[in-house]
């Protein structure tokens, strides 16, 4: 993760130019539909992998008799499921909001809605890398990072949330419509993958 970090550190500073208001604004700019460059996609790559790979480090660290399941190398590669997890959940956010944003917005709403979540992730990354390597060398502190990652991830996900609330807010009757979009996307999501998690440690000791 550090070497693809190094790979892409020269272009951060272009990358995070844009950040902020990726993440805050709701102005509609010319800019919106601007191309993004090989180079900031690479960003926004390395920026996802290390977020995939902290949330499944801060994970471990809080999953019950770990130690149970193997030796170092097993560790990695619960570490690494974990990491997938993360990823593919990732992927799936994608799909969705692009699905729901293409369907319920406008071109130029849905595209700032969805720049609106790579910053939020992008925002979730540089929370979390800090106290996962710290984990990784005090898993005694596994409680506190964990409630760490917590905080971090609502606030990351209500940054999100409420940038999304204004792009697509009209009048007291589409609250129903964030409602149901807070309980399909935000909320189910999230306890069918707590469970998963639960599910695949489980598994792991019973082998």
């Amino acid at each position: 993760m550090f070497l693809l970090l190094a790979l892409n550190f020269r272009h951060y500073s272009t990358f995070f130019k844009n950040f902020l208001s990726d993440l805050l604004s709701v102005r509609r700019r010319e800019k919106t539909f601007g191309v993004r460059t090989f180079s900031e996609t690479g960003v926004q790559i390395s920026i996802v992998l290390i977020a995939c790979l902290s949330e499944g480090i801060i994970i471990n660290s809080a999953l019950p008799q770990r130690r149970a399941i193997g030796p170092v190398s097993g560790e990695i590669a619960v570490i690494g499921t974990l990491t997938l997890m993360a990823l593919l959940y990732y992927l799936w956010q994608l799909a969705a909001y692009g699905t729901v944003g293409s369907i319920f917005a406008d071109k130029v709403s849905a595209r700032m809605w969805m720049k609106g979540f790579n910053a939020s992730q992008s925002l979730l990354s540089m929370l979390i890398v800090v106290p996962a390597i710290v984990v990784l060398f005090n898993p005694s502190a596994s409680h506190v990072i964990l409630l760490m990652g917590a905080i971090f991830y609502f606030l990351a996900r209500l940054a999100f949330i409420c940038k999304g609330f204004r792009l697509f807010y009209d009048n007291f009757g589409s609250l129903l419509y964030f409602i149901l979009y807070l309980c399909s996307l935000e909320i189910v999501p999230l306890v069918l993958l707590y469970r998963a998690v639960l599910f695949f440690h489980n598994l792991l000791l019973q082998t």
